[in-house]
C-alpha cells in the first residue's frame, strides 16, 4: 500500500492584505514611539509594501532606526513565505523603539528575482502606480551584523505570510 500526500497553498489580495496590516501596525508603532515618521507616511509605505508583494516583487522589507552616525540601532525584517500555509498568525508587537536625537528611521525592500526579470520599462510602469519614489540603492546591510537577532513572530494568512526578527 502506498500514499500520497501534496499541498498547495494559494492565497488572495485580501490575505496579503492582512498580513501587511500587522506589518502596518509594527510599523506605527516604531513611528510613533521614535516620533520620527506620520501616520499617513507609515501608510504610503505600506500600501507601496502590499503593491509590491501583490506582484511578488519583494522577498524582505527591514525596517532600522540609524543612530546620529548612521549606525543601526535597531532592526526589523520581514521575510516574505508564499508558503506560509501551516504558520500561525501572531498579533504584531515588540517594536517599541528609542527616540533619540539625530536618529533616523528607515525602511528598505530586498526585489525578488521575479522583479530583476521585468524590463527597464516594466519597472517603471510599475513605479508609477507607488505612493513614494523607492530609490534602487541602499548600502544598508540588511543582515544588520552589529546587533544581535532573534526570530520574533510570524504574520500569514493562508498561503501568504511575513516571518519577523529583530535585531538589538
Amino acid at each position: 500500500m502506498s500514499s500520497t500526500y501534496s499541498t498547495t497553498y494559494s492565497y488572495t489580495v485580501t490575505d496579503i492584505g492582512k498580513v501587511f496590516d500587522n506589518v502596518r501596525a509594527d510599523f506605527h508603532m516604531a513611528a510613533q514611539s521614535t516620533r520620527l515618521w506620520t501616520d499617513n507616511f507609515v501608510d504610503a509605505v505600506v500600501d507601496d509594501l502590499k503593491r509590491y508583494a501583490l506582484y511578488s516583487y519583494i522577498d524582505i522589507v527591514a525596517i532600522y532606526l540609524l543612530d546620529s552616525s548612521g549606525v543601526a540601532v535597531r532592526a526589523a525584517t520581514y521575510r516574505v513565505s508564499e508558503n506560509a500555509g501551516g504558520w500561525t498568525s501572531d498579533r504584531p508587537g515588540n517594536m517599541l523603539w528609542p527616540k533619540g536625537i539625530g536618529v533616523s528611521l528607515r525602511v528598505t525592500i530586498s526585489l525578488s528575482a521575479k522583479w530583476y526579470g521585468l524590463s527597464q520599462q516594466q519597472q517603471n510602469d510599475f513605479m508609477k502606480g507607488l505612493k513614494l519614489p523607492w530609490p534602487s540603492t541602499s548600502k544598508q546591510d540588511l543582515s544588520f551584523p552589529n546587533l544581535t537577532s532573534a526570530t520574533d513572530r510570524r504574520y500569514a494568512s493562508n498561503g501568504f505570510g511575513v516571518q519577523k526578527s529583530v535585531f538589538r
